[in-house]
Parts: structure tokens; C-alpha cells; sequence
């Protein structure tokens, strides 16, 4: 089989799982979430505003300053002009997560197309435990980092700012991650002329975090060190502890190429870059203190990111090994879609039970 020949298969095979990712959505009636329902009660009244409705205006107005974590309200305001409100819904989370798993695909696959291979392994994370909590901003953003770091690698510049201003104005934290990790390799690679793209996305994130009262509360620092969640992938922990089985063994498999990569790649080359970025994305995680409103909610913002980072160093040189991996990380990604999908059914009938006497009363 031709190179050529291998990378199709491969896109071709990466495709179809991808488009698997949607089955748990579009099986159910109600998208079982957290917050999910309360962003849609914000997309109703933006429209409401928007229409000039007397009974909206006289209770709402839209702060205009450039706070972050609003712009899934404003694509979900957009569908509602298109779709009734919970396919609306659908239709912004279906985008989320086909736009992680294309960023996964192309941030994998920047160095050396060969290594998309590894986009297979973190399809799983597609639907984290803070997706499942219904944080659609947060989602939306760490779905576009991948995008800001394969953009600023290919051809670092002001298309990158671009990226990072729709980081910023999906969630703040994944921006002030991506920010430092562009920071990371541009000084790697002596780009400094171009760091300046990162100048008005900085200027944002300085701007909010000096706001008098600032986000979380209070904040400590004992017992911050938590390595379990990280040895255990605990993002995927959203509906079964033995989701944990997984998790524990994405983290194995993680592990092993990372000692492969050690074996068979040279060191210290340009690509080293995104084994520090890893490095420094795992220190983020554990020196994240924990707040007193919000526990431990900073810390599970900050988990995904070692898993991501990682992909375009993991080596390439396995040689016939490669393809078979990629099946094997499909099916596993394939089989996860289809617990995710018996988990959301049954507990669509849940929710259908619980809103019944809600709709009989309307």
C-alpha cells in the first residue's frame, strides 16, 4: 500500500468514526446535560432582545464590554433562527464536537501526516466530563486550541490571533492556555517578531482577570497535587465508573509511546517543542489551586490539555504498526460512541419522564 494510498484510508477511517460521534446526539429527544438548558434560556433571550420584545427589554439588556464565554449563546441564538430549540441545541453541540475531533486530527498530523494516527486515541475525549456538564463554552474552546497551535505552527502570524480571539470569546481559560503555549513555541523557535499577533488576545485576558472581583473566589493550594485524575484520564468518568477502565488505559497507551518515542526519535529537534508544551500543560494542571466556590473546577478545565498537546511528538517511526493501531483505537473510539449512546437513551427516558408534567401544565 502507497503512502498516499495509507493517508486516505486513514482520513476515510477517521471520517466515518467521526461521523459516529454524533449518534449519541441525534438518538435522543433531550441532550442529557447540565447546563446545556440554561445556555438555550440565554440564546431565547438574546433573540427576545434582538426582536425588541417589550417583556425581555424591560428586564434584560446585553452588556456590551468583551467579556469572554459568550459566543455558544450567540451560535445557539443563530440556530434558533433555523431550527426549533432542541435541535437548535443539537446543531451547536454536533459542530463542538466535530470541530475537536478535526482539531485533534490536524494538530496530530502538523509535523508529519503519519502521526494523525494518534488523533484516533483521543477521540474519547470528545465527550469529557465537562462537555457532559453541559459547559458548551469551555467545550467550544478547547475544540478550537488545537486549530490556534497547528495555525501558529504552519505559519505563525496574525491568522493565529484570529483563532485566538475565537478561543477568547468561547471560554477564557483554554485561550490563556493556548496563548501560553504559542508563547512556548514561538520563543522556541525565535518567532519573535510574530509573538505580537498575541498581543490583542493578552490585552483581553489582562483586562478580565483584573476585574475587582475576581472569578472563583477564594483560592487554596493544599493538596493541589492530584495525579490519579491525570493517570486516569478521570475526564472520561461521566455516567460509569468502569469509563475509568478506559481512561486508565489511554493513559497506558499514552505512556508506551511516549517511552517509544524516547526510543526511536532523535531528541532535541524542532518538535520537541510540543513534548514541553505537555510538560508545561501538566504543570498548569497540577500547581491549579482549588477554589472555595468552585472546587476542583479549575484544575478539570486544565486535565484535557497534556492529552492534546502531545499528539505531533509521538513517533512516527512504528513502521507497519501504525495502520493496525489506527483500527484498534477506532474501534475502542467506536465502542465508547455506542455506550455514550445507550447512557444518553436511557437517560433521555428520565428526563422525558421528569418534563412531562412541566408540558401537561403549559
Amino acid at each position: 500500500m502507497s503512502p498516499i494510498t495509507r493517508r486516505r484510508g486513514l482520513a476515510a477511517l477517521f471520517a466515518i468514526v467521526a461521523a459516529l460521534h454524533l449518534l449519541p446526539i441525534w438518538r435522543v429527544q433531550y441532550l442529557p446535560t447540565v447546563d446545556g438548558p440554561s445556555h438555550l434560556y440565554n440564546a431565547v433571550v438574546l433573540r427576545e432582545l434582538a426582536a425588541g420584545t417589550p417583556e425581555f427589554t424591560r428586564a434584560f439588556f446585553v452588556d456590551l464590554r468583551p467579556h469572554p464565554n459568550w459566543l455558544t449563546h450567540l451560535l445557539l441564538a443563530a440556530a434558533l433562527g433555523v431550527a426549533p430549540l432542541v435541535v437548535a441545541e443539537k446543531l451547536v453541540v454536533s459542530m463542538i464536537v466535530l470541530l475537536f475531533l478535526g482539531g485533534c486530527w490536524r494538530l496530530a498530523g502538523v509535523i508529519e501526516p503519519e502521526r494523525r494516527v494518534y488523533a484516533f486515541l483521543v477521540m474519547p475525549l470528545a465527550y469529557h466530563l465537562l462537555f457532559q456538564m453541559g459547559f458548551y463554552n469551555y467545550s467550544l474552546a478547547v475544540a478550537l486550541v488545537p486549530f490556534v497551535l497547528a495555525s501558529w505552527w504552519e505559519r505563525p502570524g496574525w491568522r493565529t490571533a484570529l483563532w485566538l480571539l475565537l478561543c477568547y470569546a468561547a471560554h477564557v481559560l483554554p485561550a490563556a492556555v493556548a496563548v501560553v503555549c504559542v508563547v512556548i513555541i514561538g520563543a522556541s523557535r525565535k518567532q519573535w517578531r510574530a509573538l505580537i499577533a498575541v498581543v490583542p488576545v493578552t490585552a483581553l485576558l489582562a483586562w478580565f482577570f483584573l476585574q475587582p472581583k475576581p472569578p472563583g473566589g477564594t483560592w487554596i493550594w493544599s493538596g493541589t497535587l492530584l495525579w490519579k485524575p491525570l493517570l486516569q484520564t478521570f475526564l472520561l468518568l461521566t455516567f460509569d465508573p468502569r469509563q475509568l477502565t478506559l481512561g486508565t488505559a489511554l493513559a497506558i497507551v499514552l505512556g508506551t509511546l511516549i517511552v517509544l518515542t524516547f526510543f526511536r526519535e532523535k531528541m532535541f529537534r524542532e518538535r520537541d517543542v510540543f513534548l514541553l508544551l505537555a510538560l508545561a500543560t501538566t504543570a498548569m494542571y497540577l500547581i491549579a489551586p482549588i477554589s472555595a466556590e468552585e472546587g476542583l473546577l479549575l484544575k478539570a478545565r486544565l486535565l484535557i490539555f497534556p492529552y492534546l498537546v502531545i499528539l505531533p511528538w509521538l513517533t512516527s517511526r512504528l513502521g507497519r504498526l501504525l495502520l493496525p493501531l489506527a483500527v484498534v483505537f477506532a474501534i475502542v473510539a467506536t465502542a465508547n460512541v455506542f455506550f455514550l449512546r445507550d447512557a444518553w437513551k436511557r437517560n433521555d427516558k428520565v428526563m422525558a419522564r421528569a418534563i412531562l408534567p412541566l408540558r401537561d401544565a403549559a
